[in-house]
């Protein structure tokens, strides 16, 4: 009996000995079962594990399920607390406890053997398993966890994996180049792994491998083969880049920013703008872009190109330093900004994960419903979704801009509840399975759900009593929150219980699409099996020969194609044409004249600052405008006006934002007087009354630079066009602005509007604008 039982025993602990580790390996999310992100610190898992563990504990919450719930925390968090298992389930999607490479009994007479003092230093041959350093490579890929891990965590970032095998002299080289490219792809977030070819030949026919070394891309499930002669970081790098589909970063400008910034409408998803100097996205923006690209969408423009002028003023982007902004429903504002000359990883996805969600999103499928409106089964700190169901967006477009509101505009609600929306006629199973309630009422409400998600899709709910009419912000958001206050405070009992159906993917491409994505798919592996098949069927010398003879080949082409330019080049001279050089210099002189004649042609049209104006030029200017005011009398007007054209002519014909006006110092000396006692460290006009001076002005900014005009010089004009009055032949007074004006010059407004729209001039600030009258 005594024997009996011990066998049971034993059997027992060997049955958990293997049960446990693989229960801990297969778990679902442990960031998401604990209730962290993926950048959060050993702090904040410990107190987000503890709060857990105190609410689904056995021992005081009795509800079904609880115990189950209470083992999954704990394993996840046994894995998110070790660091080595975090950053393997990091790069894998999962532990892996077991499946190390069972040792042989032999003894292997190679372990341990390298070549020491030379390049070969540090490399081990892996002849067998005992002295291999396969098991324990911390980044080695199984066929299991490329399965498990690595296709499935490929549709959030690219795989790169190195294959190698035992007495391969030719991997010596590549593993050289990839161990010192692996730290910073890493850092990057690209993910790395190594295939051990003797051991994996399962897996080596699933990426269709053939020999080695090699190197292949993993991405959105599928394999690519790289292809490229020599290996470095830089190459790595570009084999990344070229991996990750480009429409996920739109490139935006000053023509298409309104269509970008407005697409929130239809996809739901906040937007992500990074300004940089380069001419295209980085390697980091790319791989951040790929990542949360069902988050965001995400843009790129550059500070100092010719088509985001307006862009970079309107927001007033640094033109030396990365810049991203990031907008939800209002393109006017941003809602998060970092400007850093160096912008890593955890900097770009901590502000993408901190506005992952518009202030009002819709539900526009199961995973934004269960992101939005959370589990919440026990009765203490219920979590509520406060879901405004309204008609197709061309209706009740005023309810869903107040609620937006309400949302944007207040802090927090009872209950920590979350304000969405949803269309009646997209979710319609969803509405159906609410109940008869949810319908529009003839005095303009529409239904508002107050939900409470209990488990699973079983929800109890009950409706808003008056509705939501949107046309009184401030009284519907009284009346929720005191709705939502009486049933946190348990006066109010939530009279409807339901199990909802899963909510329609709004976004997910139509099945035709699908069918074409797979069978497009199906002709990306044939190319790379067939390149590696043809690679494996020739050795390295043979390579070499077909090599050397393509040079050869081309050197003989090019060599015959000099002689016959030779040729070309003699019989046009003997012809008694143009020489070759002259005509190319010619050519290229004048392609290199801008062509002007547009511009020309554009008359400036100067229109005066004064009460009737005020209001469109300067108290409600738009924003990205800038307001060239030339301070002008009457006496110096017309002289001043037709200076201001020459010299400013190009600048404003050629940029739509610069807005030319005049204001007049007879009737409005008092506004200049006033402008600069509301000025910090305003500098001294250069002529006593101000008249020559223009003031770029940034009216949303409020700040403004000057322009101070020279004095002692006459402006250089021809003869034929002097300007009578100028010189003061039409008037014998001898007054101050006459004389002023007769040795007045504009001549450095074009090199002063140059720094101006290159962001070098200082700027003085100003509290408020004053007015005219």
């Amino acid at each position: 009996m005594g024997k009996k039982l011990s066998n049971q025993l034993i059997l027992a602990i060997v049955f958990f000995s293997f049960a446990l580790p693989w229960a801990s390996s297969n778990i679902s999310d442990p960031y998401s079962l604990i209730g962290v992100s993926r950048t959060a610190s050993q702090k904040e898992i410990k107190k987000a594990y503890k709060n857990l563990a105190r609410q689904w504990h056995p021992d005081k919450n009795r509800e079904e399920g609880a115990q189950e719930k209470f083992i999954q925390i704990q394993q996840a968090y046994e894995i998110l607390s070790n660091e080595e298992k975090r950053a393997e389930y990091d790069l894998y999607g999962h532990v892996d406890t077991g499946n190390q490479p069972r040792r042989q009994n032999r003894h292997d007479p190679f372990a341990g053997f390298h070549f020491a003092g030379s390049r070969f230093d540090g490399f081990q041959f892996r002849y067998t398993n005992q002295g291999s350093s396969a098991g324990s490579d911390p980044r080695r890929v199984t066929l299991e966890k490329f399965e498990n891990g690595i296709l499935p965590e490929s549709h959030r970032k690219p795989f790169l994996l190195f294959v190698t095998g035992d007495w391969c002299f030719s991997c010596v080289r590549v593993e050289e180049m990839w161990n010192e490219a692996l730290p910073e792809l890493e850092k990057l977030g690209i993910g790395m792994g190594t295939v051990y070819g003797d051991y994996s030949r399962n897996l080596l026919r699933k990426l269709g491998v053939h020999q080695w070394p090699s190197i292949v891309g993993i991405i959105e499930g599928r394999v690519v083969i790289f292809d490229k002669n020599h290996v470095n970081t830089e190459k790595l790098k570009e084999f990344a880049h070229d991996l990750l589909p480009s429409y996920v970063i739109l490139k935006v400008t000053d023509a298409n920013q309104e269509t970008f910034f407005s697409g929130w409408h239809d996809d739901n998803r906040p937007r992500s703008l990074l300004f940089s100097r380069r001419s295209a996205p980085s390697l980091l923006y790319h791989l951040l872009a790929f990542k949360y690209r069902r988050l965001h969408t995400f843009g790129f423009a550059q500070n100092q190109g010719e088509d985001t002028i307006e862009l970079v003023w309107k927001f007033d982007v640094s033109a030396h330093e990365p810049t991203l902004l990031i907008f939800k429903e209002d393109d006017e504002e941003y809602v998060d900004k970092i400007q850093s000359s160096k912008i890593d990883t955890s900097l770009l996805e901590d502000a993408v994960t901190r506005n992952q969600y518009l202030f009002v999103p819709r539900l526009t499928s199961q995973q934004v419903y269960e992101d939005l409106c959370p589990e919440s089964p026990g009765t203490y700190r219920r979590r509520f979704c406060v879901i405004l169901i309204t008609k197709n967006p061309s209706v009740h477009k005023e309810h869903r801009d107040f609620f937006r509101l309400v949302a944007k505009t207040t802090d927090s609600f009872p209950g920590e509840a979350r304000l969405v929306h949803l269309y009646q006629e997209t979710q319609q199973e969803f509405v159906r399975a609410l109940g008869d309630l949810a319908r529009f009422d003839s005095d303009g409400a529409v239904p508002v759900a107050v939900l409470w998600r209990q488990s699973g899709r079983k929800v109890a709910y009950d409706w808003l009593p008056e509705g939501w009419h949107g046309n009184e912000p401030e009284k519907d958001k009284i009346g929720l929150s005191f709705f939502l206050q009486q049933i946190v405070d348990k006066k109010f009992k939530l009279g409807f219980v339901t199990t909802l159906p899963e909510l329609k993917d709004e976004n997910a491409p139509h099945w035709i699409l699908e069918r074409i994505y797979s069978f497009l798919n199906l002709f990306s592996k044939p190319g790379s099996y067939v390149k590696q098949a043809l690679l494996s069927a020739w050795s390295e010398s043979s390579i070499a020969v077909l090599v050397v003879l393509a040079y050869l080949v081309a050197f003989f082409l090019a060599f015959a194609g000099l002689l016959n330019a030779g040729k070309e080049a003699m019989d046009h001279r003997a012809n008694g044409s143009m020489p070759q050089g002259e005509g190319y210099a010619t050519e290229v002189r004048g392609r290199s004249q801008p062509d002007s004649s547009n511009l020309r042609l554009r008359r400036i049209h100067m229109q005066e600052l004064n009460e009737s104006t005020y209001e469109k030029f300067l108290a409600s200017g738009r924003q990205g405008h800038i307001l060239l005011l030339l301070l002008t009398d009457q006496n110096s007007k017309d002289t001043l006006c037709q200076l201001f054209k020459q010299e400013a002519h190009m600048h404003i014909a050629s940029q739509p934002f610069l807005v030319p006006v005049f204001l007049m110092l007879d009737k409005y000396k008092h506004w200049l007087a006033n402008l600069r006692s509301q000025s910090e460290n305003p500098s001294p006009f250069a002529s006593p009354n101000g008249v020559g001076t223009v003031l770029a002005i940034r009216p949303s900014k409020s700040y403004y630079f000057v322009f101070k005009p020279r004095q002692g010089q006459r402006s250089r004009r021809r003869r034929g066009e002097i300007d009578i009055s100028f010189v003061g032949l039409m008037d014998s007074s001898d007054s101050e602005s006459d004389e002023f004006s007769e040795c007045m010059s504009l001549d450095r407004l074009g090199m002063w509007l140059d720094r101006l729209l290159d962001g070098s001039l200082p700027k003085v600030t100003v509290n408020s604008w004053p007015s005219l009258e």
